[in-house]
């Protein structure tokens, strides 16, 4: 599991901790809880993207964070294009329509993490 799955777990852990000690639930520490009670499964893997690599518009069945390690990725969504760049990271939610595109000049390599309800189907491809 990446530090980023590892980190999601401490909170959660720590939210439950907090909110077993204090009678005053913060918002946070409300979602936190209902988040630790869903039955979710941790995915995680890594993809290389060659130069002009790129994936078909899809949805994922869960929330999903996605990390570039190295190069850039131009990602689609609703909100336009954006591109990110090694260090930085994006996320998707449930049902999120979007591409992604190595529009850039080296292979790119990311880490993807989702949270999938159990069952959930991990990625569903978008027929055009």
């Amino acid at each position: 599991m990446t530090k980023a799955g590892l980190l999601l777990r401490a909170i959660i852990s720590d939210s439950e901790a907090v909110n077993q000690q204090t009678a005053v639930e913060s918002p946070i520490a409300r979602i936190l809880q209902k988040i630790s009670k869903l039955d979710l499964s941790n995915r995680e893997h890594f993809e290389t993207y060659l130069r002009h690599k790129w994936t078909t518009k899809h949805i994922h069945g869960g929330h999903v964070l996605v990390t570039v390690l190295q190069g850039e990725m131009t990602l689609t969504d609703k909100a336009g294009e954006k591109i990110v760049r090694a260090g930085e990271s994006w996320t998707e939610g449930p049902g999120d329509q979007h591409s992604v595109v190595n529009a850039g000049t080296t292979a790119a390599r990311v880490v993807v993490n989702m949270m999938l309800p159990k069952g959930a189907e991990p990625t569903t491809r978008i027929k055009q």
